[in-house]
């Protein structure tokens, strides 16, 4: 180098500013490392004590013990497959009693209704003879209703049959006994023409059958069904069904038969018809309106009517109506909804007797039903009460439960969750666990950048 270069940068150097460094910068570079390191594990454990914590806080139904001996009860849950979620499927109808039945919301041309063991809870699927769709009229659009009687032995389901397009259509009743499995197929027809079943309804013994529904018209007519509100009474053991009086769904409904085969058609006023044709129907009060649901026994009849006119409260238009057989003079009872029912999507499934009605109430959040809460509603001179017994799925359609097993204040038990709900769970926590971790390496990335950045801004 020579000297005048030297001089040069001597004196460049001469002036430049002193750093200051302080002594521990080293030690705190050191720590910093440290503490990054640290802020990854934390965040590491953290995911994983709330992925943890989550699937331990889930209630594990399949530890749960069915139910010992000849007891029956209904699930406190009751999931529903949806979909293509498989359910054992089994043509031998023998299967006992049964706690409740469903037709779930699975691809058109189901012929399977799914069935809950009254004892052990388990599901299965019931391949019923002649169930679901025709072969040539297609039905399958609508919902089919099905019936459990009231101990959960019998089950009764519509049933369709036919040949390609432009052949007889015939429909008809199946009613399953489930300790043997025999079927009896019932035909049903009004004035030569098929029916389409709307409502299955057992007396309160489970003897006696009652049906309604609509007649198919012809092809070619503009609409599949006709306004006529047809119905019939089926007897213990019978391969008959006996059509009943009353055509006018705008008069009056039939709603119920009593083990004696007494059907109450319920209008602006209520009539008892008796299976002996020399008996005049009895009558009894009723209130104007449009009929939706009711039952009768031996002391009184029940129903619910809907009164609703322009201008009225949509909600406060419902009324729970009770005439009493042994007094046929006196007023009948009338009681409005439950508050539990106020603002809710509900439905009646089916009654217990005259005071009890089961119910199915949604319950939604933002236009979604989440699931559906199923309880008894109480029918008392003080006004109706609702309580809820068990959760059902919200996929659930044409559901029926054992009535016997709600009768004095049962209530529902858990039961093992059935092979495709687990597999739902399953899969629903792997996702959950996933967001988890998810989140938790965003938050750590997150961390790690904030904390370089500052590093940065301090040099």
């Amino acid at each position: 180098m020579s000297r005048p270069l030297r001089e040069e940068l001597e004196r460049i150097a001469e002036r430049a500013p002193v750093a200051e460094v302080p002594a521990d910068t080293w030690e705190r570079a050191r720590r910093s490392v440290r503490r990054d390191a640290l802020a990854v594990v934390a965040a590491v454990a953290a995911v994983v004590a709330l992925v943890a914590g989550a699937l331990a806080w889930l209630p594990d139904r399949a530890e749960v013990a069915p139910a010992e001996g000849d007891a029956g009860a209904l699930p406190a849950y009751l999931p529903v497959p949806s979909g293509r979620q498989a359910v054992r499927a089994t043509d031998d109808l023998a299967v006992g009693a049964q706690a409740a039945a469903m037709v779930p919301d699975i691809p058109q041309g189901n012929r399977q209704v799914v069935a809950v063991d009254a004892r052990t809870g388990e599901y299965r699927g019931l391949d019923l003879p002649r169930f679901g769709a025709a072969a040539g009229r297609d039905l399958s659009g609508t919902v089919h209703p099905v019936a459990l009687s009231p101990d959960g032995t019998t089950l009764a389901y519509p049933t369709v049959s036919g040949l390609p397009v432009g052949a007889t259509l015939r429909t008809g009743l199946g009613i399953v006994d489930l300790t043997t499995g025999e079927v009896r197929q019932v035909a049903l027809e009004d004035a030569g023409r098929p029916v389409l079943v709307r409502t299955v309804s057992f007396s309160p013994g489970g003897g006696w059958l009652l049906w309604t529904g609509q007649p198919v018209l012809p092809r070619g007519s503009g609409r599949s069904f006709g306004d006529a509100a047809v119905s019939g009474r089926v007897a213990p053991g019978s391969t008959r069904s006996v059509p009943l009086p009353g055509r006018d769904r705008g008069t009056g409904l039939s709603v119920g038969i009593d083990d004696q085969g007494t059907v109450a058609r319920v209008g602006a006023s209520t009539r008892l018809l008796p299976v002996d044709d020399d008996s005049a129907p009895r009558a009894l009060p009723g209130v104007e309106g449009v009929v939706l649901s009711g039952t009768v026994d031996d002391s009184a009849v029940s129903h619910l009517v809907n009164t609703y006119q322009p201008g009225d409260d949509r909600e406060a238009a419902y009324s729970w109506v009770t005439a009493s057989r042994a007094d046929p003079d006196a007023a009948p009872r009338r009681l409005g909804l439950a508050d539990a029912l106020l603002g809710a999507t509900w439905r009646v499934l089916e009654w217990v007797d005259p005071d009890h009605v089961v119910v199915a109430v949604d319950v939604s959040e933002d236009g979604s039903t989440l699931e559906t809460q199923v309880g008894v509603l109480t029918l008392a001179a003080g006004g109706a009460t609702f309580e809820a017994v068990l959760v059902s799925g919200p996929d659930a359609h044409a559901l029926t439960v054992a009535t016997d097993l709600l009768a004095d204040g049962a209530a529902a038990v858990e039961r093992p969750l059935p092979a495709f709900a687990e597999e739902r769970r399953s899969r629903t926590w792997w996702w959950v666990g996933g967001g988890l971790a998810l989140v938790g390496a965003l938050a750590l990335a997150r961390a790690v950048v904030r904390r370089r950045a500052q590093r940065r801004s301090a040099r």
